[in-house]
């Protein structure tokens, strides 16, 4: 695990910028090298999370975060519906079943899924929701690329909604900028392991 210095925690827009750089220096074909064993960690952890889970969110992973397809692609196979969000002018999401078909965001330029969104309420009967993060730490602190789609959703998420987030190995620091309306997660998964954070441990 990567740590910061305790008493020089930079701003998050610094950190933002240095996990950019990190993962720029990864590159693309060593990133999608990690697909097999992301997979292999995300399905592990959901048989530990919600082994009854009926549906689940998760996200399009861009070239230079874990890769998520493969994942994707075997819970097609075996006919568990994903919903995929898709980011909104007014900063928040629409979710999408997963079809396999993938678009560019005209804005963000991130992947997202083709086809109707599902109604609201959908979203809120997920079991578990996979999170893409800049970084996250032991205690469930997570870091997000800044845009709020995910606070703003997650401000009005029932509590039965359990959140991952899928970092690269790296990515899991000793510490954080914390600001009050920063929404830990339950669980980490990187492309070597998982587990449950403190958080997850307290509510649990």
């Amino acid at each position: 695990m990567a740590a910061i210095p305790q008493g020089k925690i930079p701003r998050k827009d610094a950190i933002r910028r240095e996990i950019r750089a990190q993962r720029r220096e990864r590159g693309a074909e060593r990133t999608a090298a990690l697909a097999e064993s992301v997979a292999a960690q995300l399905t592990a952890a959901i048989g530990a999370f919600a082994p009854e889970a009926q549906q689940i969110a998760a996200f399009c992973s861009t070239p230079l975060e874990p890769p998520i397809e493969l994942f994707l692609a075997q819970q097609r196979a075996a006919n568990h519906r994903v919903l995929l969000p898709v980011p909104n002018d007014d900063g928040s999401l629409s979710w999408v079943p997963d079809a396999g078909t993938r678009a560019q965001h005209p804005s963000l330029r991130v992947p997202m899924p083709v086809g109707a969104p599902v109604a609201d309420s959908f979203v809120l009967d997920c079991n578990l929701l996979i999170m893409p993060a800049a970084a996250v730490t032991t205690a469930g602190a997570r870091l997000g690329w800044g845009g709020g789609f995910y606070d703003r959703m997650l401000a009005s998420a029932p509590p039965h909604l359990l959140r991952v987030a899928l970092v690269h190995d790296d990515e899991v620091l000793a510490s954080l900028p914390h600001e009050p309306h920063d929404i830990p997660v339950h669980g980490i998964v990187t492309p070597s392991t998982w587990f449950v954070t403190d958080f997850g441990k307290r509510t649990n």
